[in-house]
């Protein structure tokens, strides 16, 4: 059985990063391919391989952080406009009642466009 290695590398400061690669063996009439998939790292001094995690995890999280964010942003956002509509209905109905003219509409007492 004959088998042969080969992954992508690159050195930096004292370690190897291994990306991927390929484990190729053969007998008499087969060939078998195992692929990986995955990030390492070489350790010179240490002498092992560590697992290299990405960034992306974090970034993702900040991103869902900032998704709830704008939301919650919105949400206060239809609130004020929600109590704005409610105070301008009160100062109307108080306006009627004193006899004069209701807040945001004409003399006539339709809406003011």
């Amino acid at each position: 059985v004959l088998a042969s290695v080969g992954c992508t590398a690159v050195a930096n400061n004292g370690a190897a990063y291994l990306f991927g690669g390929v484990l190729d063996s053969e007998s008499d009439l087969k060939i078998r391919a195992s692929f990986v998939c995955e990030l390492l790292r070489f350790n010179v001094d240490a002498r092992r391989f560590f697992p290299v995690t990405t960034k992306s995890g974090a970034y993702a999280k900040e991103r869902m952080q900032a998704k709830e964010l704008q939301q919650h942003v919105r949400n206060q956002r239809e609130i004020a406009e929600a109590n704005r509509a409610a105070s301008q209905k009160r100062k109307a109905k108080q306006q009627r009642k004193r006899g004069g003219p209701a807040v945001g509409t004409d003399e006539a007492g339709g809406d003011a466009a």
